[in-house]
C-alpha cells in the first residue's frame, strides 16, 4: 500500500496533534499536582502535601515495592518497541532493525542481550550524530523529540544488562 502524499500529511498531522495532546495532558496534570502540593504546605498540611506525591502515611504501608530487575526489564523494552514501533521521524530500515534486535533480547542470556542492545545504542548514536537536514528548527524538533524518547529507553536496557553481569 503507498500513501498518497495527502494521506501521509494527515497522518503526520494526526500523529503529531496526538503527541500534542499527551504532552498537554501531562503538563496540566504536573501543574495540578504541584498546585496541590503549594496549597498543602502553604496549609501546613502534611498529609495532602504526600498525597499529592502519592507517598504514604508515616508507619502505613511501608515502603513503596521496588520494581524486579525483570520486571524493569520488560517494562522498559516494551516501552522500547512501543516508541519504535511508533516512530515516524526515523527511517524505517534503521526503526526495523532496532525493533528485530530490541525483540530478541533475553533477559536469561544476558551476555548476548547486553551485545545486542549496545548495537542498538551504537546505531543510535551514529544517527544523533547526523541528523536528517531540516530548513527551520521547527522541522527539527519532532525527530529530536522522538530520539531523546528512544534514547532514554535504549539506555534503561543497557543499564539492566550491565547490572545483570555485574550481580
Amino acid at each position: 500500500m503507498t500513501w498518497s502524499d495527502d494521506a501521509y500529511r494527515r497522518q503526520q498531522q494526526i500523529d503529531a496533534d496526538l503527541r500534542r495532546q499527551e504532552r498537554d495532558a501531562f503538563d496540566r496534570a504536573q501543574r495540578q499536582r504541584t498546585d496541590r502540593l503549594h496549597d498543602a504546605l502553604l496549609h501546613g498540611d502534611e498529609g495532602r502535601a504526600r498525597d499529592a506525591f502519592d507517598i504514604p502515611p508515616p508507619g502505613r504501608g511501608g515502603t513503596p515495592r521496588v520494581p524486579t530487575i525483570g520486571e524493569q526489564f520488560r517494562e522498559h523494552s516494551a516501552r522500547l518497541l512501543r516508541y519504535l514501533e511508533t516512530a515516524t521521524e526515523l527511517n524505517p530500515q534503521v526503526r526495523d532493525q532496532w525493533a528485530w534486535r530490541v525483540g530478541q533480547l533475553d533477559f536469561d542470556r544476558p551476555e548476548a542481550g547486553l551485545r545486542l542492545i549496545e548495537e542498538v545504542r551504537d546505531s543510535y548514536l551514529n544517527v544523533r550524530q547526523r541528523p536528517p537536514p531540516a530548513r527551520d528548527l521547527g522541522a527539527a524538533m519532532p525527530f529530536e523529540l522522538e530520539l531523546d524518547r528512544l534514547g532514554v529507553e535504549i539506555q534503561w536496557l543497557v543499564n539492566i544488562f550491565k547490572h545483570l553481569l555485574r550481580a
